[in-house]
């Protein structure tokens, strides 16, 4: 059984209802239960132990929405697809371009030219080391987990998607 947390197993105040937790473990007496999320594994890791389902779930655990593959026994990451400089140097090019805002997202650290939309956020939870780049030459040592683009217009959003040929591509708009 593969089960997201966002919206599914969590509830909307981000907890896990009693009933949902007992149920978990009675199938996991007859199946495997395995977490896919868009969360990052440390985050995952966090809700398991304070759940105590670190018994319940398999092994591996799938993040980043299908990005990493993450071995909780082992502690290590199995597979991890990431973004190469050349087509974030593109991309961010284009954003840039256009006046979109963006931010990057390597394990704990985020990256962003300046602290702004959703992106701040990560400014007050503690677990994000914040680093405001000038350029983005400063990436390269870096291989990108998450891309995030924000905008309040979605005409925009949809322009820049076809411009950069991006076929899978999250919107999030931001009301200010």
């Amino acid at each position: 059984i593969i089960i997201d947390l966002d919206g599914t197993l969590l509830n909307k105040n981000k907890i896990i209802q009693d009933e949902d937790l007992k149920t978990l473990k009675f199938l996991s007496k007859y199946n495997s239960i395995i977490i896919a999320s868009g969360r990052h594994y440390l985050e995952i890791e966090e809700l398991l132990k304070l759940y105590e389902l670190n018994n319940i779930v398999e092994k591996l655990i799938i993040c980043r929405n299908g990005q990493i593959i993450y071995d909780i026994q082992e502690k290590k990451i199995i597979q991890n697809i990431t973004i190469n400089y050349n087509e974030l140097a593109k991309i961010i090019h284009e954003l840039e371009s256009n006046n979109i805002y963006w931010y990057l997202i390597q394990e704990n650290q985020l990256f962003c030219k300046k602290i702004e939309y959703n992106c701040l956020k990560y400014t007050d939870n503690g677990k994000y080391t914040i680093n405001v780049i000038s350029d983005i030459s400063e990436l390269k040592d870096y291989s990108i987990e998450k891309f995030i683009i924000n905008s309040n217009n979605l005409e925009e959003l949809q322009n820049i998607e076809k411009k950069l040929k991006i076929t899978q591509i999250n919107i999030l708009l931001h009301n200010t």
